[in-house]
């Protein structure tokens, strides 16, 4: 069986994350994050990876009763209720929308988010905006701002279209260990199997990142994904093809002097999200599952 590895990638086994120095035949030199190096046989580590994957891919299936018993019924909600969009739910603010609801579209994201997950994730409607954010309750608290810091998927409506995906912000200060912002950037920067899965994700469901000053809502520059790897295209000059070190230092340049917001993201003409009705559901929770070792990356729990 062919190697999986590749020297300087960042994978896990049962004693926590390492990183790859050396690989000499069947045996490859790693360090863990606690400094600790160790020789380790390559197909055993292979075997172990793909026994902890299947039992990831279990996990949903094993857990979704248990989350169908604790969320809705536990709390005595009734069951969300959604046809659809209106034509009225398009416009700049959020005046006679009722979308956002946890009765109705945001709620349902969140429940079906949850049984595909097997964890319980709720949904957050954003003041004043036609936004909604979808995040696990305990890496989400709007209460003290931490919604801002956090890392959420995002439900978005303009007159236009319909925006959703991956969402995470970045201040132009200082942060404390309340920012999510550098377990993302590490997680893209070292760790093999995320850079993948997004790969995948991005070429499978034309996914794209956007950066954004978030002071001056100014975009700085899209990321898009071809057969050779990433292409960034500043708003200003020439693309540029590029690797995942690259592309982190790149994200970190453009954050130093704003607030950056940062999706991973996809769009959906009006049209065609009228047209789907219930179906727009579908299709988000397809983003956001496809995007989940991201998510779980980014709150600390990858």
């Amino acid at each position: 069986m062919a190697s999986s590895f590749v020297v300087g990638g960042r994978y896990r086994n049962r004693q926590g994350a390492y990183r790859v120095l050396s690989i000499q035949g069947d045996r490859m030199t790693i360090r863990y994050d606690s400094g600790q190096e160790a020789q380790v046989s390559v197909e055993t580590q292979m075997r172990i990876r793909a026994n902890m994957e299947a039992e990831r891919d279990a996990r949903p299936a094993a857990a979704a009763e248990r989350v169908r018993s604790k969320g809705h019924r536990a709390s005595g909600r009734k069951p969300t209720h959604f046809e659809g969009l209106c034509e009225q739910d398009f416009q700049r603010g959020v005046a006679g929308t009722s979308w956002r609801r946890r009765s109705s579209l945001g709620g349902l994201l969140a429940e079906e988010l949850s049984l595909a997950a097997g964890a319980v994730f709720q949904s957050y409607a954003i003041y004043r905006r036609a936004e909604v954010h979808i995040a696990r309750p305990e890496h989400y608290d709007k209460s003290d701002r931490r919604g801002w810091r956090a890392a959420k998927f995002l439900f978005r409506l303009d007159p236009e279209q319909a925006f959703y995906g991956f969402y995470i912000e970045k201040n132009n200060g200082p942060m404390d260990s309340t920012w999510l912002w550098p377990n993302l950037m590490a997680a893209l920067r070292d760790d093999a199997s995320v850079q993948q899965a997004v790969l995948e994700a991005m070429r499978r469901l034309g996914l794209h990142w956007e950066a954004w000053d978030g002071e001056k809502y100014h975009l700085l520059a899209r990321v898009t994904a071809g057969a050779e790897g990433l292409t960034w295209q500043p708003d200003e000059g020439n693309a540029l093809a590029l690797g995942w070190p690259e592309f982190v230092r790149r994200l970190l340049q453009v954050s130093e002097q704003c607030w950056c917001d940062l999706y991973l993201c996809t769009r959906m003409p009006k049209a065609q999200a009228l047209a789907e009705q219930a179906g727009v559901v579908k299709a988000a929770v397809e983003v956001y599952r496809a995007l989940l070792s991201l998510y779980e990356a980014a709150v600390g729990e990858g």
